[in-house]
């Protein structure tokens, strides 16, 4: 017990620390160039980053739990991120088959064209020469 009133007392000094050097930042609120080395300076000061992974225990270690969520998470997408893949690379040339047979329609169409206009004119050419 006398081991939790210790950190309860240090834990209060600490946000008492914070608070003033908090308030002594403000000051410079009218001084943006002091006022960000001065937020610089504070965060540098308390940020701690174990405590943002630290568990119960204390010890910085994450969760199990959490993590093995976190994992299961983390491979639920790679495997959707992974069929997503493959499905646009299937769809990519599905398109790439339908645009090339297309085209060879479209050239195939125009060559037919091409040759019905040359009758036509040559038809014509001798039309006229006869008159």
């Amino acid at each position: 017990m006398p081991n939790v009133l210790c950190q309860v007392r240090e834990k209060e000094e600490r946000i008492k620390q914070f608070q003033a050097d908090l308030h002594n930042t403000v000051g410079l609120i009218q001084e943006p160039k002091k006022l960000k080395d001065s937020i610089k300076g504070l965060y540098v000061k308390y940020a701690d980053p174990t405590a943002i992974t630290a568990g119960t225990d204390g010890q910085g270690s994450v969760d199990n739990d959490i993590q093995k969520e976190y994992s299961r998470q983390r491979e639920h997408l790679e495997r959707s991120v992974a069929s997503l893949r493959k499905k646009l690379s299937k769809d990519t040339e599905i398109h790439r088959a339908d645009n090339v047979r297309i085209m060879q329609v479209g050239h195939t169409i125009n060559r037919c064209f091409q040759n019905y206009l040359t009758v036509e004119l040559f038809e014509l050419f001798a039309r006229f020469r006869k008159t």
